[in-house]
Parts: C-alpha cells; sequence; structure tokens
C-alpha cells in the first residue's frame, strides 16, 4: 500500500515539476485539425523551358484550379533557380485521393497542360504541412506586387509548438513595422520531420530588410531549438491566388 501510494505521489510530483512552456506545447499539439492540410510543392523547371513552362501554366492553369483551391503559385527569386512554388488545400487525405483520380482522368487536363509540361521539368518535391492553430491561413497579401518569403525550420524533436508560440511572438512585433504580414504557420505532417514552415509577404525586399535588422534580437531566442533551416524569396505569378 505504502508503495503503490509513493509511486502516485512521484508521479504527480513529477507532472508538477514538467516546465509550463512544454505543457503549453503538448496542449497546443493536441489541440491541431489533423483533417484539412496544406501541399507545399515545388518543381524546378528545366533552365531553357522556363518561359515555355510559365506561359503554358497562365493559359491552362485554369484547368487545375477547377478541381481544388490552390493558395498560392510563387517563382523563386534568390535562395532557388528556374523553381516554382505552389500551395493546395484540401479537406483531408480522401479529398486530395479524389482529386488526384479526376486528374488522372480529365482529358484536357492530360493532354493540354500535363502531356506538354512533363518535359519541361527536371525535379519535383511535395510536403504535407498542418496549419498551427495560433495562424489562420490568410487569403489577402499586405498589398498587390509585393514579395514573399517561405522560411522552413528543422526544430528539436518536441519543440514544434513551442517554436511555433516564439514566431508568432515575433510576428507581432514584424506585423507593427507595417511593412510584413504572415500569411501562415504549418508544421509538417508527411515530410522533413520536426519542421516548422512560415510564409511571409513584405512590401518590398528592402522592407523585408529594414524589417529583419528591427526585430533582430526578438529571433535570437529561436537558435537553441533551430538544428538548421533555409528560406527562399519569391515573387507571384500572373496566375497566382494571392499577388
Amino acid at each position: 500500500m505504502t508503495a503503490v501510494l509513493g509511486k502516485r505521489i512521484f508521479s504527480a510530483l513529477s507532472v508538477l515539476q514538467i516546465p509550463s512552456t512544454l505543457r503549453q506545447c503538448r496542449n497546443l499539439h493536441t489541440s491541431i485539425n489533423r483533417s484539412k492540410f496544406f501541399e507545399l510543392r515545388t518543381y524546378v523547371i528545366k533552365p531553357a523551358c522556363f518561359k515555355d513552362y510559365l506561359d503554358l501554366s497562365n493559359e491552362k492553369f485554369h484547368l487545375r484550379t477547377a478541381h481544388s483551391k490552390n493558395n498560392g503559385f510563387w517563382l523563386s527569386e534568390l535562395g532557388g533557380l528556374n523553381e516554382v512554388t505552389h500551395i493546395w488545400e484540401y479537406d483531408d487525405f480522401a479529398h486530395r485521393t479524389s482529386v488526384r483520380q479526376k486528374l488522372a482522368l480529365d482529358p484536357d487536363w492530360q493532354s493540354q497542360y500535363i502531356k506538354t509540361m512533363l518535359p519541361y521539368l527536371d525535379k519535383q518535391e511535395n510536403v504535407v504541412l498542418m496549419e498551427s492553430p495560433l495562424k489562420k491561413t490568410e487569403d489577402a497579401p499586405l498589398q498587390e506586387g509585393g514579395v514573399y518569403e517561405l522560411c522552413g525550420y528543422e526544430v528539436k524533436k518536441g519543440c514544434e509548438d513551442e517554436v511555433m508560440q516564439m514566431i508568432m511572438s515575433r510576428a507581432k512585433l514584424m506585423e507593427g513595422l507595417g511593412d510584413s504580414k504572415l500569411m501562415g504557420l504549418y508544421s509538417t505532417e508527411v515530410g522533413p520531420n520536426n519542421s516548422v514552415y512560415q510564409l511571409w509577404n513584405f512590401k518590398s525586399l528592402d522592407n523585408r530588410q529594414e524589417t529583419m535588422k528591427k526585430t533582430k534580437d526578438d529571433a535570437d531566442g529561436l537558435s537553441s531549438h533551430v538544428t538548421s533551416m533555409f528560406n527562399k524569396i519569391m515573387i507571384p505569378s500572373s496566375f497566382s491566388f494571392l499577388k
């Protein structure tokens, strides 16, 4: 009896001693909607075919968006050459499967787009992203004609939600300066493990640089949780949902 009681007391004390930030992370993680997701697709286009690819996509992209919602289509300006990045929204995995099946059977999509586009491709990658409960994905930029930045962090295991909380705290400071807007915040479901993605919109590259300088001190706290990162600057295509 005494041994059992002792184990219960030790267990209770162990729970009480868990740092509050870690408890918040665990509670936040369980609140994430695990049905709706976003598919981040990156295509590397053969340099000689890049213009032809964009012309074709500009003319025929409506055939693809007729099947599911696109959240943006960008061209890499810095951090990746001859790349395009696009984000697709799905209700769940069954929805994506249904869309992919319909695309495979769509004669216009296959004959007017896929048949011509495939020889242009050099490489394809995709990642499944889950929207953070801290940030609803935005559907309007600060202004048309701005630039976008996609950042990806590989973080220490179990700290994804804590990192997202830190990003949101910094986002309030950055957005308060008036030249930036956090468009989306995500964790990976399929793809690089233990990763967090953030999509930013800036009025210009110079505005981005000034904003980053003014909030640099607030980014330093992330370094102890992040093991690697990448970023790239992107501009929206003429047919992108987000301009």
